[in-house]
């Protein structure tokens, strides 16, 4: 996955960067980068450990493992998205972008979208969902791959559990030896359940970290929308308080950050001097 050319095409950096300011931002792992302290950045091999590699482009090596896999021409294969309008323009943009990228890396993938309601949630978006289907002995299969928009929640350990946890409700599917991809991976669920019962934060950062470097490996769900940009404002100095309280966990911004801001009289452009 070339991420850092989905950072010029999405994040739009060249123009910003030609305007003067510099587009910061931060690559997810399976641990979003908006989630501080949980989330290390996963292209720091000294602080994400070996697993970084995966996040770098390395098109000879990604052709090396799909020759060793038993593909040494490419593998033919689907790449199925929402082919409805309801997740917007960007989404399709992504889908498209994605497929390019992995052809040069040797794949042979065609457009698979898949019309929203009656097929793509049923058949791709929860098709390894036991919930949605009513029982693990109604769910279903396909080949290749797709491209899901993941549902965020309060907690690392509640979002981590609803997408790629067995029991969760929005549960994506991955198998430890090509069978039965709604049982999940017993190791990782295992490892999500340890971590939405851990109380001790600096525990469930070291929890959610080792997640994050097990599914960096394993590779069952690749983060398609690779990073968070970190966005800029211009605020007066007048504004105490400005960026204390950086993030929050739910849709509730001015009451979770702004209410936390206060006027300091001793600065600009109250004061004069």
């Amino acid at each position: 996955m070339d991420r850092e050319a989905l950072v010029d095409v999405f994040g739009n950096r060249q123009k910003v960067q030609a305007e003067g300011v510099e587009l910061a931002y931060r690559m997810h792992s399976i641990v979003g980068a908006g989630w501080e302290g949980y989330w290390v950045d996963p292209t720091d091999e000294k602080k994400f450990g070996p697993n970084a590699k995966y996040f770098t482009l390395n098109v000879p090596e990604a052709k090396k493992l799909m020759s060793a896999a038993g593909f040494p021409n490419g593998v033919d294969a689907t790449f199925s998205y929402n082919g409805s309008t309801n997740y917007g323009a960007a989404y399709t943009r992504l889908a498209e972008a994605v497929i390019g990228i992995l052809n040069e890396g040797g794949m042979k993938m065609k457009q698979g979208p898949a019309e929203y309601q009656n097929d793509w949630l049923p058949n791709y978006h929860f098709a390894y969902t036991n919930s949605y289907h009513g029982g693990p002995e109604k769910t279903k299969n396909f080949n290749g791959l797709a491209l899901r928009a993941p549902t965020f929640y309060a907690t690392v350990a509640q979002t981590l559990f609803t997408n790629q946890h067995k029991d969760g409700s929005r549960f994506e599917g991955c198998t430890p030896n090509g069978l039965a991809p709604n049982n999940g991976d017993p190791e990782l669920n295992s490892k999500i359940e340890k971590l939405k019962a851990e109380f001790d934060l600096n525990k469930a950062h070291a929890m959610a970290l080792d997640i994050a470097q097990f599914v960096a490996d394993k590779a069952y769900f690749v983060q398609g929308y690779p990073f968070s940009s970190l966005g800029f404002g211009v605020y007066w100095p007048v504004i105490g308080n400005l960026g204390v309280y950086r993030t929050w966990t739910t849709a509730r911004t001015v009451p979770e950050t702004v209410l936390h801001w206060w006027i300091d009289t001793s600065k600009a452009p109250i004061a004069k001097t």
